[in-house]
């Protein structure tokens, strides 16, 4: 296009079209669920969700900040 080259995002990473992006919540506890997955519930919204820790993140409780949104899950990491 005349004004030059798109870049294309993926909508599940992208703070423009989920607005859930870059927000933050609570984690109290992490659950392994495989070798490099560990999983949680936490409050988001007044629901609760499932929650993944994105890979190579560093395992901590606490407030971490949403990445993307896969389906109802939320992948985050510590902040």
């Amino acid at each position: 296009s005349k004004w030059g080259k798109s870049v294309r995002r993926d909508p599940a990473t992208d703070h423009n079209v989920n607005l859930d992006v870059g927000q933050s919540l609570h984690v109290d506890a992490w659950q392994q669920d495989g070798p490099d997955r560990h999983m949680a519930r936490a409050q988001y919204r007044g629901a609760e969700w499932d929650v993944q820790l994105q890979t190579g993140a560093p395992v901590r409780h606490g407030r971490c900040v949403i990445r993307a949104v896969r389906g109802s899950c939320l992948v985050v990491e510590p902040e």
